[in-house]
This record gives C-alpha cells, structure tokens and sequence, in this order.
C-alpha cells in the first residue's frame, strides 16, 4: 500500500492526504482497510477539524485555506460512502470508524453556516468565480457526508445551525433582493434534503425555529411560483378573480401545460421539486408534532388568500402557490406529482381549519384531485407487470414538462420522510369523506388495490427472510439473529397503506366487504396467505422479543459484565433488538389489523375469508400435536377452562390442511399467542430501555404503535368471538383466554394506584383504551354465553370491577379535570360496563339476584371509605342515579344539570351514548322480572324509577324543538322509541302470567323467554281455569301500596295500573295511531323509525295489563274488542271502558282472534329482538335493509323473530 508517513513532532503521526485521495478512489481493499484503523480516522477527523477551525477565523489567503480543506473533506466523503455500501456492519472496527467519523458533523455546520454568512458574501466581483466552484465543491461534499452520516447512525446533527444555514442559503440565493448570491442549483437541492434530518433530531427544534424555517421555505416557493403563473396563465385569467376561480372554484385541473423551454429559463425543475417537497415536511411534521402555526387568511379583497404566522410580517399568498401546484399535477413526473399532492392536501386542510374555504369548495377540491390520486396509484410499481416509473401517457395528457427519471426516483427514495404516499392521501380522504369510497366502488379501484397488496406480498424481500428465521427458531424457541436483516423494503411500505386503505374502504359497508372476498375468490388472489404471513410474522417478533428479554435479563446478572465475550454477547443483542424493534414499530402491522378489525365486522367474512385466513399452520405449531408448545414460560395449567356453548347449526371452520395431519387454526393461534405474550410485553420493554445506554433511542418512539396494536388485537377478539362458531369456540376454550385479558387489563390499571402516580396523560389515556377494548370483548363474551362460563368470568373480572366502570360520573369528584378524551373514553367504558351486566343477567335470572347481593357486598363495602357515602346505598338507588344524574353526558356543568327539564331530556335523547346506557339499564331490569309469577316485593321497581320510566315512555318531542334546525327530529324520535321499546319489555315481563298468556311451560331452560305469539285458540279454555286460581276481591280505589313479602301478576299488574301507566300508555298509542292515519302508506314506508315495533310491544302490555286488572275488578275476563267498527283506514283506535281499563281496537281483521300474542323462544332470540331495535351502529346496515316496507317490519316485530339464524348480529357488538 502506498502511504508515505513520516514523524513529525516526536509520536504524532500525519498522513500524505495528497497522494492518499488519490490512491484510494476506486481501491476497496483500501478503503476497508483504512475504516479499519482507528488511529488513521482520529488523524483524519482531527486534521479535518482543525482546518476548518483555522479557515473560519483566517482570512488572509482563503485559496491556501481551500486547497488543506478539500483533501480531508474528499478523503472524508470517499470512506463514509464506502461505509455506507457495506451490507453488514457487524465489523466492531468499521462501527468505531463511523463513529468517529461522525464527530466531523459538528465542524462541518460550523463551515456551512460560515461559507454562507461571511465567505460567499465577501468574495469580491472580480475573483468571485475564482473561488466559487471550489466553494460549491466543498459545499457539496460536506453535504453528502451530512446525510450519509446521519443515515448511518442516529441523527446527531445541531438543529440549530443546520435550519439557520438553509434558510440563509435560501435568503442569500433568492431572487427579491439585490444582493444575490450565485450557487449551484445542486447545492440548495441538497441543502434542502436536510430538512428532514433538522425535523428528526434528538434535540427538537424549537417552534421558532421552525416558524422561520417555513416562512422562508413558503416565500421562496411563492416567488418561483408567482413566475410560472405569469408566464403560463396571464393571458387566460387577467384578473385575481380569474385566477381565484381557477384556483379553488372550477372542478378540473386548469387547461395549461406547462412549457418546458420557459420553465428551465426561469427555474431548475429539480430545485423547485425539492422546495415543494421541503414546505410539505415542514407542514406535515408542524401539524403532526406542534399546534398549527400556519394560519390562512384573507387580506384587502375577499379572492386574496394568504398564509401568515406570529412572525411572518410579509405574509404570503397561496393562490399562485396553489395553482402551480395543480398544473405539477399533470406532469410526466411521479415526484413532482407526490410532492404536489403532499402539498396540496397541506394547504387544503390549513384553509378548513381556518374556514376560509366552505366544506362544499374543499370537497370539491379533493374531487379534482381524484383522478390524479389515482393516477399516482397506478404509477411506480404495475401488477400486471413491468414498471412505469414516470406513469402511464395514456388517455391522461401529463404535459410537455419532463424531469430525469434518474433524479425523480432518487429525490422521491431519498425526501420520503413526512410525506404521504398517494395511497395513504386516499386512505385519509376516504376517512374525512366516506362518499370517497363510493367512488373507489364505482370505478373498480378496490379490485386494482387487491392485485397490487398480492403483487407488493410477492416482490418485498422481506417475508422471504422472514419465513427462513421461522424455520430456524425452531417453534419460536430459539432466538435468531436479526441483524443483517433489511429493514427497508419499498413493497412492505407499499403494502402497508394498500392495507389501510382497505381497512378503510370495507369498514363501513358490508357490500364492499363482500366486493372484496368475491373479487380474490374469482381471481385465485391468495389475500388469505398475506393476512396470515403479516400477522405471524407480528407474533415472531414478539416472540423473538421476550426470547430477548430473557437472555439479556440473565447476561445483565452475571458478575462477569466486564469480560469481553459478556460485552461482544450484550452488543449483539443490542443490535439484534434494535432491528426487531424497528420491524415491530413498521405501519404494516399496525395497518393489517386495521384491515382484519374491518373485515371481521360480518358474519359473511367471519365464515368465508377468515375460513380461509385460519386454514394455515402457525410456526409454534408441532406436528401431530392439537396443543401450544413454545419455549417461553407460560401460566401453568392447573387454570380452569370454560367450555363454549355451541350451537346446533355452527360448523368447524378450523380445517387441517389437505392431506396433513398437522393441526391448522393457525390465525387464531397466533391471535390467541399475541394477546398472552402482551401479559409480560409491557414490563419487557420497560426492562429493555431502562438498560439502554442509547440516549439517541427514545421508548416513546416505539410505544406510541405498540399500545396501537396491542389495542387492536384486543379488539379483534370482540369481533371473533361474536359469531357462533369454531372461532368462539376456539378463543373461549383457550385456557389462557380470561387470565391473559385479565393481566393486561391489571397492568392496564390507572384509577386509585400508587404505583402509576407517575403516568403522563397520553399513558392514562391509552391505558384506559385498553381497558375499553377488553371490557367490550367482555361484553361479547357474555352474549348468549351459557351460564356456567358467565360464572367463571368473575373468577377473572369480578362483578366490582364492572359496577365501578358503571358508577363513574356519579360522585361528580375528579370529572371536571380529566382530559377530554379520557373522560370521553371513561364514559364508553361506563356505557360497555351496563351492557355486560345486562349481557350477565340475559337468560340466568339467577344472576339478577347475584349481581344485587355483589353491589353491596363485592363493590360497594370494598370502596375507598370517603367514597362510600357519595355512591349509591343499594341497587335502586344506583339504578335511578345512573339514570338521572347524567350530565357527564352533556356539556352542562353538574350543579346546573335538572333531569326533569324537557331541554335538557331532549339533549340527553340526542346523545348516542346516554340512550345505550338507558337501554342496557332497561334490560337489566327487565331480565329480572322475566318468567317469574311470584315476585319478592323487594325486586319490584319503587315509586321513583316506575315515575321515571313513565316520564321516558310519556315524553314527546317539544314543537320548538322539532322546528329547529339544529336539531335532527328524525334521530331524536329513532333514539326516544329504542328507549321506550326497552321500558315495553319490562311492563311486558311484569304483567307476564304464563298461563294465561301462553303455555305453561315446568321445565324453564336459561335460554328461553316468552315473546308475543298467536294463543287466542285457548285464551277462552285458561279464562274459566284463572278465575279459579286467583280469588278477585275488590280493593278499594284509593289504595296504591304494595302489602306483602312476594307480589303475584295481579298485584303488579294492578300496581302499575293505579300508578298510571294503562293511561300513559294508552296516549302513546293514541298518538302514534292519530299520526299514523295522517301518514300515506308511500311515506310510511321510507320511515326508518321503530314506532311499529313500539306500538306493538305498547299494545301487548296494555292488553295484559288490561285483562289482569279486568279480571280481579270482574271476577272473569269479559272481551270488549269491537268488530264492527271496521274499515277501510290506516287508523288503530284505542277505546276506553267505564272501569278505566283500555281496548286496543283494530280495524283490520277479525279482533276478537287478534288478542295478545306470546310465544316461547330461546333467550337468545329475546336478546336478539332487544338489539334488532338498537342499529346505533349506522354504517354497519346492510344496504337491502332498507327494501323491507312497514308492514313487512311490523309482521317480523309481532311474529315470531326468530329464524334460527346467526345471520344478524346486534350492530352494537362490533368492534369499530
């Protein structure tokens, strides 16, 4: 090797650098060898560091200056580049070397910053050129080796110097001021790459910092844009109204190209690709990280849009920024085009924000840049084969203006960070603007979007490398090594937000779920396999975590830290788990179960696509063996398992392979693994980052999307365990199911702990996500579930646990200063809370009774002592408390909120929350009342909860509120009739006397109940048989108490009675049949109301009401249904008898056969009928929902309502 060193000074060694930049270009073994010595990289950095500390205080011969800097800068930039090709840097040498190399980015800022503030400018007219190019030569290298660097390792440079340089450089180069300094283009294209290393920093920048930064940014691009307006468009649009209406009015993208030969006069292609890029970061990263400092405006004329900020004086016009964007979007140049739309979507979004624009002209906006959208997603990387780098030239005319592929694929590779891929701009419009995914439906987009998620699963690199660690883990009971793993893969990326994108498109529609399976069905698309492979590969990395955490626990212990195999051994694990990580926090997982919680919200794609999804094997899986076996520790057996009901009609959807004899059920096992590693996962990541030494590595760079997933796994159980089939059967027989949902909801804790005292708001807000999410799969759990497994759910999560989450907002203590979404999260939990204990007493009257004892005994003697007084006394009180004391509910202050005020019953009726609570509250009740002829008095309902439910079932629509605009009378009336449906079921099951109504049934299982059904062929053979059992003896008017320990039927009936509900009731139905006779059937049938349903179950309570009290006053049941006022009309009228008793009397058909219809059913169908009537979940209706007429609902109400079927799911269950 040809160095010549000599000594100088005694020891110091230095280098010949002249010859050596010579020697070393092209020399590789040179190159590694020199990255390998350390001494050589100190010698250099140090010499490097040195010249530039002399050139920025010398000023006497700068050429000389020059000349000693540019050998160690190249020298510098050759090695770095070097090292940044080495595919694995596992060389401990190589890794000092950069290292060392990085303390030369502190002195390079300085150099930057001094070339532009004092050195260009003091070069003097005449020999200014002399020195420019070697200026812009060093410039340029000292650039390169910034990014490099900076991409090598953690981000290290000064924010401070960095954005001060690139907006003096900026300053310096712009045309608005006299003094112009003269650069390369290619030195602001790379100084404006920086930007995203300033934004990334360890150290944020400081909102000033960035105020300035945008301003410059924004100003410059005004002022290049101000030039292509003028010369493509001043003769078409003269005015600024012209232009205005271009701008932001017309629905198409103007009708100019721009010109190729005027625009390289004025501004290199290039540089202006890279100023839009620049403000795109800026702004994105500002409204992600920082409260919006861009504010838009108008100034002097009502068409004048400006953006100003705090310190901008100047402010700066957006109308020919944002016009010039759009003629970029018909450019041959998909970065140009990306950049734009970033952009675009950037200032659209400041103008709704500051409501410059009407939400009409914003939509309208997006709607013209949706061909372009789509465009840009059929650009880059083509399914059906080859690439089109620069987008198709097809029917879309992208205009004269061109730009070197070269450098459009490297500026968009390389400024990627904070921009939106085109995918993800429709993934976040679609979100904003759901008639988006019509058209995404209208035009097949969903179809081309499938093809691409297989074409981007079958070119990534990275599922390949994936499968071989699997194989090698042996069962995930090995750790693999990581480290040469690529982390990068532009396919994965690709795939990561098609997979959001279609989380979005299917969440709300069932038909475009359907659109999907049907497509990969016909087209042999395997989607399934891709689903299964992301979310396996998910469980590997957590399982290669915990694998991690064990191993590093044990080597941290030993006393021999200081040897170096101990050292070598903990280095490699740093490194491993730092690649592991970094896949772990990737978007693709995060967005994949995004997309399988969209799925799994049907039956349909429950038995079909995840049929399919479940048919493979998981790598934890041994062959010939039906259990889990992994090497991690896991919760000893001796734990109970709970046996899942299963329905006669379900079927197993958990298929082996074909002619394997190994276990699949794959997807549901790694599932089920996923959520039983998350026990322990929180305290493995907090033990990792407390021994991290890597102050450039913070933890919640990586929690943020870990307490995202871990949420979203949660959550997806809710979704599984709904349907009736081996998917339930599967979760529920899992013996670690409840326990593992029960640690991560302990560890989850965040209301009365000392040892989470220390929690930020974000980490309370996510926890009690978390709790959410498992109190909703709680929820579906005990939905239908028999009653032995719903017993052995408090094993797990005691009945205090739920009573607490339900009695939130009632001590009125700490409400008012809990975050907004917090306590919006709090009070879902309270919601979710009633509809578990509602789902716990469903067919298991037993429990009505255990979860009154568990109030007093389990939660309320168990409470914090100072709380005690200020919560309900029993379960009464805690009912009618709930129901009243809601103003948590409303923006009403506790002091001012009043329960009886019509104005603020209507608030309560309009919000969505407060009416499932009422409803689940309803039918808590109701299931205690339900088949029990002897009721213990102590159950029945006291005078202040039968006066609030008879004010619910009397109350009407104020006129003033129904001719407000601001109201919505249609979602109020929806919302008022699903409460008073909940409060007919209960004087239904309160009058209920099964031989009377219907047959007498001994042998009660838990899952039947008593609905209406046709029983007048033996209502005359029971009437002779009741008068027998139930001597009547007339009570005089006056007396309303209740005397004795158990009530019968009569009693309550007559109760109820006297208390007013026969003539609350009869109003009810007098004014539904007045309105109903004023309706025509044609307006009748676009009714989505439930008022027929209503009615019905209104009518079946008055008429036992009526029969039961008719009967003790009469000794016998004497019919008053009058035929013979029949007729033609709509009209159901109601006539009153002189004992006060009520008869409904309907026109249509033979009365006298029309009486009270029951019927025996399983209780599930009961549950069934509660929920039908509850579609708060407006977005999961079926579209055909909407063809069945009034009369076809009113039938399917009366009727029977059961078919047997798992087909219609309650639209509450699913987890959104």
């Amino acid at each position: 090797m040809p160095l010549d060193l000599f000594q100088e000074n005694g020891n110091s060694k230095h280098y010949n650098f002249t010859e050596l930049r010579l020697e070393i270009i092209g020399n590789k073994d040179l190159k590694f060898k020199l990255l390998n010595d350390v001494t050589f990289m100190n010698q250099l950095v140090s010499i490097f560091a040195d010249s530039i500390s002399k050139f920025n205080i010398s000023a006497n011969d700068p050429v000389y200056t020059l000349n000693k800097l540019e050998e160690p800068v190249v020298i510098l930039h050759i090695l770095s580049s070097f090292a940044s090709e080495i595919e694995s840097l596992n060389n401990d040498s190589v890794s000092g070397s950069i290292g060392i190399m990085q303390l030369a980015l502190d002195p390079i800022t300085q150099l930057l910053n001094h070339f532009v503030e004092t050195f260009v400018p003091s070069l003097r007219v005449t020999d200014g050129d002399k020195y420019l190019f070697q200026v812009e030569t060093l410039m340029g290298h000292c650039l390169d080796i910034l990014i490099i660097l900076s991409n090598l390792r953690q981000n290290q440079i000064d924010p401070n110097r960095v954005w001060r340089f690139i907006a003096l450089l900026l300053i310096a180069t712009g045309n608005t001021h006299d003094h112009l300094t003269k650069l390369h283009p290619s030195i602001i294209i790379k100084s404006l790459r920086l930007v995203p290393l300033v934004l990334t920093t360890a150290v944020p920048l400081k909102n000033n910092a960035i105020l300035t930064l945008s301003v410059v940014l924004l100003s410059r691009l005004s002022s290049d844009c101000q030039l292509i307006v003028s010369t493509h468009l001043s003769e078409l649009y003269r005015s600024p109204e012209d232009l205005y209406w271009v701008a932001f009015e017309d629905d198409h993208l103007p009708n100019v190209d721009l010109n190729a030969a005027l625009i390289d006069e004025m501004i290199s292609v290039e540089l202006l690709l890279e100023l839009i890029t620049a403000a795109a970061q800026v702004m994105s990263f500002s409204k992600n990280y920082h409260d919006p400092f861009l504010l838009a405006g108008r100034q002097n004329t009502p068409l004048g849009i400006f953006l100003s900020t705090p310190l901008s004086k100047p402010v700066i016009p957006i109308t020919e920024i944002y016009t010039s964007l759009l003629l970029l979007m018909k450019v041959n140049s998909k970065g140009l085009n990306l950049a734009s739309l970033n952009l675009l979507v950037l200032l659209l979004e400041n103008l709704s924000v500051s409501e410059v624009l009407s939400e009409s002209i914003i939509f309208r906006n997006y709607e013209k840049l949706f061909a372009s959208i789509v465009h840009l997603l059929d650009s880059g990387s083509n399914p059906n084969g080859g690439d089109e780098m620069n987008g198709s030239k097809g029917s879309k005319n992208k205009g004269t203006l061109h730009i070197n592929p070269v450098f459009d694929e490297e500026s968009t590779s390389n400024a990627s960070l904070f921009l939106t891929s085109a995918v993800k701009v429709l993934a976040d419009l679609c979100t904003s603007y759901p008639t988006l995914s019509n058209r995404i439906c209208d035009t097949n987009i969903d179809y081309k979007l499938i093809s691409k998620v297989e074409y981007c699963y079958k070119h990534s690199g990275l599922f390949k490398v994936f499968e071989d660690l699997k194989l090698r883990s042996k069962f995930g009971t090995v750790l693999v090594d990581f480290t040469s793993m690529p982390i990068r893969d532009a396919y994965s990326a690709e795939l990561a937000d098609l997979l959001l994108l279609l989380s979005v498109y299917t969440s709300e529609r069932e038909e475009y779920r359907n659109r999907l399976v049907s497509f990969y069905q016909s087209t042999g698309t395997n989607i399934p396999q891709v689903i299964f492979d992301i979310v396996e590969d998910y469980h590997f990395l957590l399982n290669q975590m915990r694998l991690l955490q064990k191993i590093l626990s044990h080597t941290v212990k030993t006393k021999s830290l200081e040897s170096e195999r101990v050292k070598h051994n903990i280095s490699w694990l740093g490194k491993n788990l730092g690649v592991i990580s970094k896949l772990e926090n990737s978007p693709l997982f995060t967005h994949c179960l995004y997309f399988i919680r969209s799925q799994s919200r049907s039956v349909a794609t429950l038995r079909t696509f995840f049929v399919e999804t479940n048919s493979f094997k998981s790598f934890v899986t041994r062959d010939n063996k039906d259990t889990l076996l992994t090497g991690i520790a896991s919760f000893s057996s001796n734990i109970s398992t709970i046996r899942p009901r299963i329905e006669p009609e379900s079927t197993s959807i958990i298929t082996s392979e074909p002619g394997s004899t190994s276990s699949a059920g794959g997807f549901v096992t790694n599932i089920l693994e996923i959520i039983r590693l998350y026990e322990t996962l929180d305290l493995t990541r907090s033990f990792i980052f407390r021994v991290n030494k890597n102050k450039f590595v913070q933890e919640v760079a990586f929690k943020k999307s870990f307490m995202t997933n871990k949420a979203l796994c949660v959550s997806l159980l809710a979704n599984f365990i709904l349907d009736f089939s081996s998917f339930r059967y599967k979760i529920i027989g899992y013996e670690n199911f409840l326990s593992s949902l029960s640690i991560i909801y302990q560890n989850s804790a965040t209301d009365f702990d000392v040892d989470v005292s220390g929690l930020t708001e974000e980490d309370i807000f996510e926890r009690n996500v978390m709790q959410l999410k498992i109190l909703q799969v709680m929820k579906n759990f005990m939905y239908n579930e028999a009653s032995e497994n719903k017993q052995e759910v408090l094993n797990f999560f005691p009945l205090s646990l739920i009573l607490q989450k339900a009695n939130y907002g009632i001590t009125g203590s700490g409400t008012s200063s809990v975050p907004t979404e917090t306590s919006e999260t709090k009070l879902r939990q309270k919601v979710v809370a009633f509809e578990i204990l509602r789902n716990f007493t469903a067919g298991s009257p037993s429990f009505s009774q255990i979860l009154r004892e568990s109030y007093i005994d389990e939660y309320l003697n168990n409470e914090k002592p100072e709380l005690q007084p200020l919560l309900p006394q029993n379960w009464s009180e805690f009912v009618i408390r709930n129901l009243t004391e809601a103003s948590i509910f409303t923006p009403q202050s506790t002091q001012s909120f009043n329960f009886d005020n019509d104005e603020t019953l209507v608030e309560l009726i309009g919000n969505e929350d407060y009416v499932k609570m009422v409803r689940s509250i309803n039918f808590t009740e109701d299931h205690t009342y339900t088949v029990i002829d002897k009721l213990k008095q102590e159950l029945f309902p006291n005078d202040t909860l039968l006066h609030i439910w008879m004010r619910l079932l009397s109350f009407k629509l104020p006129e003033s509120v129904i001719s407000n605009v601001n109201y919505n009378p249609q979602y109020l009336t929806k919302n008022l009739n699903m409460i008073k449906i909940s409060i007919a079921w209960i004087l239904v099951n309160l009058t209920w006397k099964s031989s009377v109504f219907g047959y007498d049934i001994q042998n009660y299982t838990d899952y039947e109940v008593y609905q209406t059904v046709d029983t007048s062929r033996i209502k005359r053979a029971l009437s002779q048989q009741e008068k027998n059992e139930q001597p009547v003896t007339e009570q005089p008017e006056k007396e309303q108490e209740l005397v004795g320990d158990e009530l019968s039927v009569y009693d309550r009936a007559k109760y109820l009675d006297k208390f007013g509900f026969t003539k609350v009731i009869y109003d009810v139905l007098t004014d539904y049949s007045r309105r109903a006779s004023k309706i025509p059937r044609a307006s009748l049938a676009s009714d989505s109301s439930i008022e027929p349903e209503v009615f019905e179950k209104l009518r079946s309570a008055l008429h036992q009401i009526n029969y039961l009290c008719r009967g003790v006053r009469s000794g016998g049941f004497v019919p008053d249904l009058r035929t013979k006022h029949a007729s033609k009309s709509n009209e159901l009228r109601l006539q009153r008898n002189q004992d006060n008793s009520v008869d409904v009397v309907d026109d249509i058909g033979d009365l006298v056969d029309d009486e009270i219809r029951y019927e025996r059913s399983r209780r599930r169908d009961a549950i069934d009928s509660e929920d039908d009537g509850n579609n708060e979940d407006e977005e999961m209706r079926e579209d055909d929902s909407s063809e069945s007429g009034p009369e076809t609902q009113v039938r399917q109400v009366a009727g029977n309502e059961s078919d047997d079927s798992n087909e219609d799911m309650p639209h509450e269950y699913w987890v959104m």
